[in-house]
């Protein structure tokens, strides 16, 4: 199904750039400004701002994604190249900006959202934007450092802005914690690299890194690769580098728990393939098998821990544990139909996540939490938000004609033709434990009883809408994939 141009490197959107773009053509400076205007405006701007402040938010997300979507192209590199203007970048950051626009709207809207005074909760999301958007660009371990560490410390704010409730203020310090110890095998891996190769650019580690690790400083080339692996499997959910992830998800309120599952996820996914075909191409065979053991753990701890979770928000966090290692399949698999694989799995995902969370950050207050038992009877109360539930859980299971079987099927064949058979079989065994878990909230939807004097569950048109255009998605994608399979082909390409 899938196919592209001859070529690995610029078959995966990462042939090298080939002409230099004026700094005020970058993206990331126009997101830096919305999100100061955004920022400053909220806490010193008149109060007319104050108010609207999400609005505005949420509006110059959409603008920015129907850009990205209809007028970007690919071609060039800005700052002597340090930041990279290629397929892949195009791709990610039109993801990203889509998570930031669901994220966005579930904050405006829902209730489990922030309190209007938190103008924080709508401009930190353009600066986590920003952040993601120069990791997928980045061309030096500098630009990557400085912006994977902008992204984790704007979402140890998010997470726990909530000074009020203890989960959310438990669920930052462990982040802050975890996310601290990762920032500490990156900057030291990074200089072990350094040490090694003697530089920081992507190009010129690539021709030097493949010689250092077969010389005198072999070993501590090889400290460093291990560091850095260590580092993106945090950032990505990876086991056995994913403790932090149920107590994050569950402390978290519903619409950060949503844009961590998706945008966070889908960063760490695009600086592992920048650094696989960039520094670390001419070394990517001899890191296939530890990308692989990755995959395979992360599928069955994911997949085996979220048997036993009656949270709906820590199920939907080991989950994202099992995601990750099918995603790393397609990482595994080093091709680059594995790459096209893993981007059109996570559009999958992120559609089918937030349809997820997006019922539960609308309904979660009126519920009564976020157990599985909150949702006995939904079918009996709104017959339609639990099709919409189910439509999300089902695709996230994998099942046909959904987007989620699809992209489930891509990165299992990408596995197979390149020979990882014995990880495709562990999938397999991961897709079934998965409906399990995935199929329990919809046998209380539709087969339990609604608890006595259970309150209305409406949902506002917009909010309802909203969700029911991305379980649309979810529908679309896998019944008629060949538009945005032939897109992804196209961009990675450098057509």
């Amino acid at each position: 199904m899938i196919g592209l141009a001859s070529g690995a490197m610029a078959a995966t959107g990462l042939a090298p750039a080939g002409h230099g773009m004026p700094w005020w053509q970058v993206p990331e400076f126009c997101w830096l400004l919305v999100g100061t205007v955004l920022l400053l405006g909220g806490c010193w701007g008149p109060e007319p701002l104050r108010g609207r402040a999400g609005a505005v938010s949420t509006a110059f997300f959409g603008l920015m994604f129907i850009v990205g979507l209809f007028f970007w192209r690919p071609g060039g590199e800005a700052f002597g190249g340090f930041y990279r203007w290629d397929g892949l970048a195009i791709l990610f950051k039109r993801l990203f900006l889509f998570g930031g626009l669901i994220a966005s709207w579930m904050m405006l809207r829902s209730p489990d959202g922030p309190r209007s005074e938190r103008i924080e909760y709508v401009a930190l999301p353009w600066f986590a934007v920003l952040a993601m958007g120069l990791m997928a660009s980045a061309g030096d371990f500098a630009v990557l450092f400085v912006s994977l560490e902008t992204l984790t410390i704007t979402s140890y704010i998010l997470v726990s802005l909530e000074r009020d409730r203890a989960t959310s203020l438990e669920a930052g310090i462990k982040y802050l914690i975890m996310g601290g110890l990762s920032a500490a095998f990156l900057v030291y891996g990074i200089a072990l690299l350094y040490g090694t190769c003697g530089t920081l650019r992507f190009d010129e580690m690539a021709s030097r890194l493949p010689g250092a690790l077969a010389g005198e400083l072999g070993p501590v080339a090889r400290a460093g690769l291990l560091c850095v692996m260590v580092a993106v499997a945090f950032k990505v959910a990876a086991a056995p580098f994913q403790w932090w992830v149920p107590d994050v998800y569950q402390g978290a309120p519903v619409p950060i728990t949503g844009f961590l599952a998706v945008a966070s996820k889908a960063a760490g996914f695009a600086v592992l393939l920048r650094l696989l075909w960039g520094p670390f191409a001419g070394v990517r065979e001899a890191l296939v098998p530890m990308i692989a053991w990755l995959a395979a753990a992360s599928i069955v701890v994911g997949n085996f821990g979220a048997l036993s979770q009656r949270n709906l928000k820590r199920l939907m966090g080991y989950s994202g544990v099992s995601h990750a290692g099918y995603l790393l399949m397609g990482v595994a698999a080093g091709t680059a139909a594995g790459v096209e694989a893993v981007i059109y799995y996570l559009i999958g995902y992120a559609a089918a996540v937030f349809v997820v969370l997006g019922l539960l950050a609308g309904l979660v207050d009126r519920l009564g939490g976020a157990d599985l038992r909150h949702l006995n009877g939904l079918a009996k109360r709104e017959p339609g938000l639990a099709w919409l539930m189910l439509v999300g859980l089902a695709s996230l299971a994998g099942l046909p004609p959904l987007v989620g079987f699809l992209g489930k099927w891509l990165v299992f064949v990408a596995a197979f033709q390149a020979g990882l058979v014995w990880l495709v079989i562990v999938a397999c065994v991961g897709v079934v434990a998965s409906l399990y878990y995935y199929l329990a909230p919809v046998r209380g939807m539709f087969f339990e009883p609604p608890p006595p004097d259970a309150p209305s569950l409406e949902l506002d048109i917009p909010y309802r809408t909203c969700i029911s255009v991305l379980m649309g998605i979810t529908i679309i994608l896998g019944v008629a994939p060949g538009p945005v399979v032939a897109a992804i082909g196209g961009l990675l390409a450098g057509q």
